[in-house]
């Protein structure tokens, strides 16, 4: 059967409609979520402005703080993956030598 290329872009366009329809129905809170975290970022933000700086100093410590033990957490893990890979690269490399050997 042959379909011009109008009736095509009518069906394809038909087809994303539909997925989009699906995909809003499938996801019904995600938009009052949205909203609702929206709302709660900008309560934050004038709650921040109003603090006094002494406050936003500290909560900026201890922001500061968390970071950096965030930091050195991910390079403890980075650097134990890293010395695990070059042992099992190791062992791998140990095998294909007595394998061939």
């Amino acid at each position: 059967m042959y379909l011009s290329i109008n009736n095509k872009k009518h069906i394809m366009k038909k087809q994303l409609s539909k997925t989009v329809v699906d995909t809003i129905k499938d996801n019904k809170g995600t938009g009052l979520l949205a909203l609702a975290g929206i709302g709660l970022g900008v309560l934050a933000f004038f709650g921040y402005k109003r603090i006094p700086q002494e406050k936003k100093d500290a909560f900026k410590e201890k922001l500061g703080e968390a970071g950096q033990k965030v930091k050195e957490t991910y390079n403890e893990l980075e650097s134990k993956i890293k010395h695990q890979a070059k042992g099992l690269e190791k062992d791998a490399q140990e095998k294909i030598e007595k394998a061939t050997a």
